[in-house]
């Protein structure tokens, strides 16, 4: 029994000792380090210039032999104009634009939509015409409308319009766009405007513009742009008591504006 009392005051003597050694730690202290991080807007004196990429593998460069030099313009270069085209060979069918990285602006827009020259007669002039877009050279990838949007902010709509300018004596022509193909560089939805039927487009000489491109909140951001395929993908169609002989020109006018379509 002796031995048994011995190891029990043992046994409290240990737990007495451990009590008096956690009344001794040292209290912990504190001193910050302050952290920060400034975001700016890609814009502006200092932003990054950047090009257009091909609308059919949208973050893609376009290639260097579309460029008269054989390479792609240095955006470093100061000489180099924003929101201007650039020099292209006469067979690519786009105007490239450069532009700062965080701005909304056009990237590629077609230049010109070339119906070509048609002999005409007095039996077109009851029934009418229509004539499909050709080129003297085949083009150098897909003509294209894209739309750059860097800015880095949530509910930035965007939509594009397109209006077709009064062509002379030739009143009720239409442009049809068919097969309009649509991307965009990042997931979300980018879809065909309102004024399409389908993947058809149709704008008729002074009618007034017609919403041709829509992107949604987020979902616009990069690149995003509405293509074709083949230049026949384009038609002229002159109504029969319209038709008259000579030369007819019209602007096809891009419009792009930061709100929703509606």
């Amino acid at each position: 029994m002796k031995h048994m009392k011995l190891f029990s005051a043992s046994a409290l003597a240990v737990t007495l000792f451990s009590a008096s050694s956690a009344s001794t730690a040292v209290s912990a202290k504190q001193h910050d380090t302050s952290s920060s991080v400034v975001l700016a807007a890609d814009t502006g004196v200092g932003g990054t210039v950047i090009l257009p990429t091909l609308p059919n593998n949208l973050g893609t460069d376009l290639p260097d032999t579309i460029y008269p030099s054989g390479k792609k313009p240095d955006v470093t270069n100061p000489a180099l104009v924003l929101n201007q085209p650039v020099a292209t060979n006469a067979d690519y069918p786009n105007e490239v634009i450069p532009g700062y990285a965080g701005e909304l602006y056009f990237s590629l827009i077609p230049k010109q939509f070339d119906f070509g020259t048609h002999k005409v007669s007095a039996a077109d002039q009851q029934s009418g015409v229509a004539y499909v877009q050709e080129s003297a050279a085949p083009f150098t990838g897909n003509q294209a409308v894209e739309v750059h949007d860097g800015r880095v902010s949530s509910g930035d709509d965007w939509h594009v319009e397109a209006e077709l300018g009064t062509l002379q004596n030739l009143t009720g022509a239409t442009i049809t766009f068919s097969n309009t193909q649509v991307g965009n560089q990042y997931s979300g939805t980018v879809a065909l405007g309102n004024g399409h039927t389908g993947t058809a487009f149709t704008l008729t000489e002074g009618a007034g513009a017609k919403n041709f491109l829509s992107a949604g909140t987020k979902s616009s951001k990069g690149d995003t742009a509405a293509y074709w395929n083949n230049l026949t993908d384009l038609k002229i169609s002159i109504p029969a008591d319209s038709l008259k002989v000579g030369a007819h020109t019209a602007d096809v006018t891009w419009t792009l504006t930061n709100t929703p379509e509606v």
